[in-house]
């Protein structure tokens, strides 16, 4: 072994083991990403084949093609396990079956019945590229979508890995020698470069999508509700602007009301606080039942909600509040024995048709909530009053 491939694979251990380490380093950190886990095993996998190749002089052949080759493939196989792990996809236990599989009868056959090493490193520069392969299929095609670009970067990393295996399998192979004008010793360098390219790009480009999806769910976090798991005040305000603006732009109705429990104190000072809480949990949930796609629902704060319905007229507002608050009227929370009935005061306003911005909408929508408040409550009031009647 030349002292140049000997530097570049002391790089290449040196740099899957600090990988290694710092994957279990973030597991430990972050125990609900399983897939840094399998990056962390890919690596010690990685690092242990690359030490069987350099003590190939010192060691027995087969223990070091055995441990080589299994190593290797099986580290490939855990960087798939955690990508389908971390986009959504069932774990790729039948392709690993086969891989294994493929090895544990292809190696012992072309060393001790049939010594050829260049089938040798068929089936394993094979099986790594295709294994590689359909992992970058699934990063690309994910069923849980990644919050960013970074798995193009990881994709990127992984090509340049198969590549690098590409040539390699070229030149040792006789038959295909004459395809590429580098020595063996050149297309050694190369593949050990695009190994030592992959194993720098490829852990950097896995703890970006991390980040991506850490900061994805913090941005979600901060829009949810954190009891009724509907929207917060703040991630309604976002989208609602961006619906208002569309409706004016396009010239389409949209509705807001805002509907508040009516003596929802009394719930509390009844029944405690934590009845409080599933009435308002149990209004969430049948109100977001109802709603269409496109629809906002936010929780503003206490027992007050707010809807934001798109592309209708007036009188299909008035129609959908109805609804709402007959459906808060005969919802019934039973407790034990006890049983919790609510019903709630709504305030409708036309967004598009009389108002310029969500804060003139929010404001004529609160003006009707406190008129239906003054006038007995348990009843939906329209800011401009209308001739519709829309009381029981």
């Amino acid at each position: 072994m030349s002292p140049i491939i000997a530097t570049l694979l002391g790089i290449f251990f040196g740099i899957t083991f600090l990988n290694a380490m710092i994957m279990f380093y973030v597991w430990r950190r972050h125990y609900r990403e399983l897939a840094t886990s399998y990056w962390a095993a890919a690596n010690i996998l990685a690092a242990t084949s690359a030490a069987m190749y350099g003590l190939r002089p010192y060691l027995p052949l087969s223990l070091s093609i055995f441990c080589g080759f299994f190593a290797g493939v099986s580290g490939v196989l855990f960087i798939g396990f955690g990508i389908a792990q971390f986009v959504g996809r069932p774990l790729p236990w039948r392709m690993t079956i086969v891989a294994l599989a493929i090895l544990s009868v292809g190696l012992p056959y072309f060393l001790f019945v049939q010594d050829n090493a260049e089938w040798r490193f068929l089936i394993y520069s094979i099986l790594i590229v295709l294994i590689t392969l359909n992992t970058v299929v699934y990063l690309l095609r994910p069923i849980t979508p990644p919050d960013g670009d970074a798995r193009i970067f990881v994709a990127i990393a992984m090509l340049i890995f198969s590549l690098g295996w590409i040539v390699e399998f070229l030149i040792t192979v006789e038959a295909f020698q004459n395809l590429l004008p580098i020595s063996e010793q050149e297309s050694e360098i190369f593949w050990l470069c695009a190994n030592i390219t992959s194993s720098i790009l490829l852990p950097m480009s896995l703890l970006l999508l991390i980040s991506e999806r850490l900061l994805g769910e913090l941005g979600r976090q901060a829009s949810i509700d954190s009891l009724t798991g509907i929207l917060n005040r703040r991630g309604f305000f976002s989208l609602a602007q961006v619906e208002i603006a569309r409706g004016i732009r396009h010239n389409r109705p949209v509705a807001m009301i805002i509907l508040d429990i009516d003596h929802f104190k009394l719930v509390n000072d009844r029944y405690g606080h934590a009845a409080g809480d599933k009435v308002l949990v149990q209004l969430a949930a049948t109100i977001g039942q109802t709603l269409r796609l496109g629809d906002l629902f936010c929780r503003m704060g206490g027992e007050e909600f707010c809807l934001l319905l798109t592309e209708v007229g007036e009188l299909e507002a008035i129609n959908i509040a109805k609804r709402i608050k007959d459906l808060v009227s005969s919802n019934v929370l039973r407790l034990g024995t006890d049983e919790i009935s609510i019903t709630a005061s709504l305030g409708l306003t036309m967004v598009v048709e009389t108002n310029d911005s969500l804060s003139d909408a929010l404001a004529a929508a609160d003006k009707a909530l406190y008129r239906a408040k003054d006038f007995g409550r348990n009843r939906i009031e329209i800011e401009p009053s209308t001739n519709h009647v829309v009381r029981q």
